[in-house]
């Protein structure tokens, strides 16, 4: 797998944006929380890395749960790694991947437990 994996969709409901990430790839805790509550995408949700552990993320229109992973789901769910966003409208998804990638932590190795 590379750094970062993008796939899109459209259906009849909307559209949707979802993106994988290595093992390798740490978020800046503050950073991405702070972009996931800015973003007027109506659903995310995801599991993802951070510099201060792992995260279960889940929006759905104004309701935000940032949740960190419970140390016993980690090894289940570190495969899992990634953000899948869904929106009835077509989204920039270019540009919400440039402000991802903004919020990426390049102080984080890859033993984050």
């Amino acid at each position: 797998m590379t750094e970062m994996t993008r796939q899109e969709s459209q259906e009849a409901i909307g559209f949707s944006c979802g993106w994988r990430f290595s093992d390798h790839w740490a978020f800046d805790h503050n950073s991405l929380t702070e972009l996931i509550r800015e973003l007027s995408i109506p659903r995310i949700k995801g599991i993802v890395k951070t510099d201060d552990g792992w995260l279960v993320i889940n929006k759905m229109q104004k309701y935000l749960s940032i949740e960190p992973l419970k140390t016993n789901q980690v090894k289940d769910e570190k495969n899992q790694t990634g953000l899948k966003m869904i929106s009835a409208l077509s989204a920039d998804w270019d540009e919400i991947e440039r402000l991802l990638i903004n919020c990426r932590s390049l102080s984080v190795g890859v033993d984050i437990v």
